[in-house]
């Protein structure tokens, strides 16, 4: 599985779950816990989820809208 494709299904699985554990998604996707945890650094950086001590959530993105 592809990079992209690997963070795609990880974003869905969010979306499913609302949140997720690096153990969770290595058996889910089958790739080692680094490669999860690398997955998940980008993603972090792209702003599109967040970290947890063992794992991720989604990120909020309405709490970064300025309300009016």
């Amino acid at each position: 599985m592809y990079f992209c494709e690997r963070h795609e299904k990880i974003l869905e699985i969010l979306k499913e779950n609302g949140s997720v554990s690096v153990e969770r998604l290595s058996q889910l996707l089958f790739v080692s816990l680094p490669t999860v945890r690398r997955d998940l650094a980008f993603l972090k950086e792209q702003n599109l989820i967040h970290r947890t001590f063992g794992g991720a959530t989604l990120r909020n993105r309405s709490a970064d809208e300025i309300p009016f």
